[in-house]
C-alpha cells in the first residue's frame, strides 16, 4: 500500500505505521509557485493611488526638491539620468517655473492596471501661459513611478556635461 508522503510521515511519527512497506517520497524538485502577498506598504493599483503618486512627483519638482522628485522615477528612467546629474543640473539652472504648482486634471488607468496616464497643467505667470501635458506612470515594485516620455531624455543622451547643459538651458531662457 502506498501512503501519501505527508500522511506516511504523520503515521510514522505517531507510531501508527502499517505492517506494509511505507514509501515516503521527497517533495518535488521544482519549487511550487507561491502567490506573493503584496507588501503592506505597496500602493494599490488604482487611479486614486496613481494620482497620489503623480501629486507627490509634481509637488516635489515644483518645490525645487529635485532629488525627491527623481526618487519617484522608474528604474529605466533612473538608468538614463543619474540622480546627482539631475539634481546638479537644477541647482545650476533653476527652472523658471520653480514654485509653480501642477494641477492634475485627470487620471486614466489602463485596463491592465499597470499604467496610468495623468494629465496635468501649470500656469506660468511669467510667460502668461498655461501648459497642459500628459504624463505616464507605471506600476513598478508595488508603487506608481513616473516614466518620462522618450523626448524628455533627448538632452541627457547628448553626452553633455552638467555645466554644458546648464549653460545651454540658460542661453535658451529656461532658467531663472
Amino acid at each position: 500500500m502506498r501512503v501519501p508522503s505527508s500522511l506516511a510521515l504523520l503515521l510514522l511519527l505517531a507510531g501508527c505505521g502499517s505492517s506494509e512497506e511505507t514509501v515516503v517520497s521527497a517533495p518535488p524538485a521544482s519549487n511550487p509557485v507561491v502567490a506573493e502577498e503584496p507588501s503592506p506598504t505597496a500602493q494599490p493599483q488604482t487611479a486614486a493611488a496613481a494620482e497620489e503618486a503623480a501629486a507627490e512627483t509634481f509637488d516635489s519638482y515644483s518645490a525645487g526638491e529635485y532629488g525627491d522628485s527623481w526618487d519617484t522615477w522608474t528604474k529605466k528612467a533612473k538608468e538614463v539620468v543619474p540622480r546627482d546629474y539631475y539634481v546638479g543640473l537644477h541647482a545650476a539652472c533653476v527652472p523658471i517655473a520653480e514654485g509653480v504648482p501642477f494641477e492634475i486634471k485627470s487620471v486614466k488607468l489602463a485596463e491592465d492596471k499597470a499604467t496610468a496616464k495623468v494629465r496635468a497643467s501649470r500656469t506660468l505667470p511669467v510667460l502668461n501661459i498655461t501648459h497642459l501635458d500628459s504624463y505616464t506612470f507605471v506600476y513598478e515594485d508595488g508603487a506608481w513611478k513616473w516614466m518620462p516620455e522618450d523626448d524628455f531624455f533627448a538632452d541627457y543622451r547628448k553626452g553633455l556635461t552638467l555645466e554644458q547643459l546648464a549653460a545651454r538651458r540658460k542661453k535658451e531662457g529656461s532658467c531663472s
